[in-house]
């Protein structure tokens, strides 16, 4: 039933770069994990906690770039605008200060954390995100591309700067967290199994235009 679907995920992976071994601590050209624990401390920090320009400043790139259709999503509100999918949420470090600097913390736990030479992968959850009562947790996968920091004298307490980020997550369960969205629960058309069959078809279709 599921073949093609599960066909098709196994070419993607196939076709996609594996991640490189994890680097040890003698490494000269890559992070370790220290190094990687750091780079993920510094980001969720600049999340989590009350905002500080200053850490920004030494834990970015100034080429900064962050993408996220999750995001691109919330700000839309579920609407095709007025942002468009696809597109960078920030394009350098001073625009995310200027956004991220107006942002009320958004505290989550670091659930997993992996690191290749220079990128560091985290698998996150936020028990609370929004305000609407019960909320929804929120989990997704960062992805945090890093360069070695050029400035010999910074480079002793940051060695590895953030320049790229993907993030994605639940964008569904935190919008109604942020009451932007809500949930049809007791529709007949979420509960039977034609619903179901349906979504399984779409599933199938999705596979077989992959693999076309």
């Amino acid at each position: 039933m599921y073949s093609l679907f599960f066909l098709s995920l196994l070419t993607a992976a196939l076709a996609a770069p594996s991640l490189a071994p994890r680097p040890t601590s003698d490494s000269s050209s890559c992070m370790c994990a220290d190094d990687a624990q750091q780079v993920a401390s510094n980001f969720q920090a600049l999340i989590g906690q009350p905002f500080s320009a200053t850490l920004a400043e030494a834990a970015l790139a100034p080429t900064f770039t962050d993408y996220s259709d999750s995001v691109i999503e919330l700000i839309n509100a579920g609407c095709p605008g007025p942002l468009t999918l696809g597109n960078p949420t920030f394009t350098s470090r001073e625009t995310f200060i200027q956004g991220q600097g107006k942002q009320a913390p958004i505290p989550f736990q670091i659930l997993n954390l992996y690191n290749t030479c220079s990128a560091v992968i985290l698998r996150w959850r936020s028990s609370a995100p929004g305000f609407v009562q019960p909320e929804q947790q929120v989990t997704g996968i960062i992805i945090l591309e890093t360069v070695a920091n050029p400035d010999a004298a910074a480079a002793a307490s940051q060695p590895w700067l953030i320049e790229t980020v993907y993030s994605e997550f639940n964008s569904g369960a935190w919008l109604i967290d942020v009451g932007n969205f809500t949930a049809s629960c007791n529709a007949p058309t979420r509960r039977d199994g034609a619903f179901a069959g349906r979504m399984h078809a779409s599933i199938r279709n999705v596979g077989r235009r992959t693999l076309l």
